[in-house]
Formats: C-alpha cells, sequence, structure tokens
C-alpha cells in the first residue's frame, strides 16, 4: 500500500468512527426521553456496542500510520 492509498483508507476510516458517533447521538438523543428500564437498557447496550466499534476503528486506524521519528 502507497502513502497515497493509506491516507486515503485513513480518511475513510476517520469517516466511518464519524458515522458511527452520529448514530450514538441519536440514540443518546433517544435515551433522553421517559423510557422504562428496560428500554434504557437497550439504549445503553447499544451505545456500548457501538463506542466498542469506534475503538476498534480507532485502533486500526492507529496501526495504519507510520511509528513517529
Amino acid at each position: 500500500m502507497d502513502d497515497d492509498e493509506r491516507a486515503e483508507l485513513i480518511s475513510r476510516m476517520f469517516a466511518l468512527i464519524t458515522m458511527k458517533c452520529e448514530d450514538a447521538a441519536a440514540i443518546a438523543a433517544t435515551g433522553q426521553g421517559k423510557r422504562k428500564s428496560q428500554q434504557h437498557r437497550e439504549l445503553a447496550g447499544q451505545l456500548l456496542a457501538l463506542s466498542e466499534e469506534c475503538a476498534t476503528v480507532a485502533a486500526a486506524t492507529i496501526s495504519l500510520l507510520p511509528d513517529k521519528k
């Protein structure tokens, strides 16, 4: 993979993180309303899953970056 391809992939990974964060924001906004405990539990579970996905993509992004010199 050359530098331009790597830069494009990293940009796409940041876009993916952005989309997941936007999804999480929508879920969090939904959770602000009055809900039953089970609904809040489900929303919190969805947020946890999205945060784990973001962490995974962020870790993969870091692995693509050249070492600091």
